[in-house]
């Protein structure tokens, strides 16, 4: 059933509607990957890779690139010198490393609406998928065995699908619903959308499928653990840290969890991850 079909009989009120409509027709509005993200993706993905034009490009934002440079001296990647330029950072961090920071850090600027209602929104969501991409971040590095940047990245993704709904409020303020009606709107078709969206800003399958298989909480997957699992239990940690986690499963019940080490941190492991 395709995400037209599920809304029309879901009958969810006039901005669904419109957003069915729009999705049927083709016009559905979806938020631009800010196109500095795509430069970089781009440069970064072409077979000889000239380290003086993509520095040229990520110089562009110069916040970015401060960002970039604080990064690539920090603990985790820091040499014996420190790097002041961002061909040395990017030279340093590496291509995969920079293009997954620099997308990252771009979507921020995806985020954009006109009104207060579509502000608090933007603001709720942009705050949990920091907390679940920090969380995801600290799991990977659990695992030794997946990138950690890439599941920050997984786990900055794993809510888009509430942008196209949120800009629909904005674009339609007079067929939004009322506040528990949009809620449960945005936690209906959020997957779906965020599908959508990631199509469109041309992500790999691997993080397409993220808005999906991280919200199926009893999904067995691979035998060892991948990036949906990650943010999978980095959505539960993160409402253990808010008090939201009585609505969810018990982490212990979860097959991602038996995936990975946690339990070597100790009895008081999940708080530590948290911490």
């Amino acid at each position: 059933m395709d995400l037209s079909t599920a809304i029309a009989r879901d009958a969810g009120g006039p901005l669904l509607e419109r957003i069915a409509l729009d999705y049927q027709s083709g016009r559905l509005q979806v938020p631009s990957l800010p196109e500095i993200a795509l430069r970089v993706r781009a440069a970064t993905l072409k077979p000889k890779i000239d380290f003086n034009r993509l520095a040229r490009i990520i110089r562009i934002d110069p916040a970015l690139a401060a960002r970039l440079i604080q990064v690539a001296n920090s603990p985790l990647f820091r040499g014996n010198a420190r790097v002041c330029s961002i061909r040395n950072a990017v030279v340093r961090l590496g291509l995969t490393v920079t293009r997954q920071l620099v997308t990252s850090l771009a979507m921020r600027h995806a985020l954009k609406t006109r009104t207060e209602r579509g502000r608090r929104l933007l603001q709720a969501a942009w705050y949990q998928g920091v907390n679940v991409a920090a969380i995801s971040y600290v799991l990977a590095r659990i695992t030794r065995r997946l990138d950690p940047e890439r599941a920050l990245l997984a786990g900055l993704i794993h809510d888009i699908g509430r942008l196209p709904i949120v800009a629909y409020v904005d674009t339609y303020p007079e067929l939004s619903p009322g506040e528990n009606e949009l809620e449960s709107a945005l936690e209906r078709y959020r997957s779906e959308l965020g599908v959508v969206v990631l199509r469109k800003w041309e992500f790999d399958d691997e993080l397409v499928e993220i808005p999906i298989e991280s919200g199926n909480w009893f999904r067995e997957g691979p035998d060892q653990a991948d990036y949906a699992d990650v943010v999978l239990l980095a959505r539960i940690h993160e409402a253990m840290r808010s008090n939201r986690s009585h609505a969810l499963p018990r982490l212990i019940d979860l097959p991602a969890f038996r995936k990975f080490p946690i339990k070597n941190l100790g009895p008081g492991g999940s708080l530590e991850v948290l911490h």
